[in-house]
């Protein structure tokens, strides 16, 4: 998978496109660009719908549910990783450290099990903010 870089607010997204799939990585770069403005996920999931629909045409899922998933994969990062500085027994760290592994990586699929779901709150994204 080739992942490439778009710059979004003077912030570097990494990303990848396929057929039926966006992936975003979930960095530096990209924290901070939310850390700035948590909204910013709708520009960032605009700015990758567009991409993904002129390489391989309608995706199915809403910039809506695109930015919340975004969202729903940042912050619960940042606390798991917090946790995991604390004191705490291992038996916390094992899942703690599975939430991980599923947060490094975007993956938004337009045929995920969530992807209903994600789609009816994405009509409400600017409730959010």
């Amino acid at each position: 998978m080739e992942y490439l870089i778009e710059n979004i607010k003077n912030k570097k997204i990494t990303y990848s496109i396929e057929k039926g799939a966006i992936h975003i990585i979930n960095d530096d770069e990209l924290n901070d660009l939310l850390k700035e403005e948590s909204a910013a996920s709708v520009k960032v999931a605009k700015v990758l719908l567009k991409k993904y629909n002129e390489q391989y045409g309608d995706f199915n899922a809403t910039f809506g549910s695109i930015a919340l998933e975004i969202l729903a994969h940042v912050y619960p990062d940042k606390i798991v990783r917090v946790l995991l500085n604390l004191d705490l027994s291992h038996v916390l760290k094992a899942p703690l450290n599975n939430i991980l592994s599923h947060t490094d990586i975007i993956d938004i699929g337009e045929n995920d099990v969530e992807r209903w779901t994600l789609n009816q709150l994405g009509k409400f994204v600017d409730l959010f903010f």
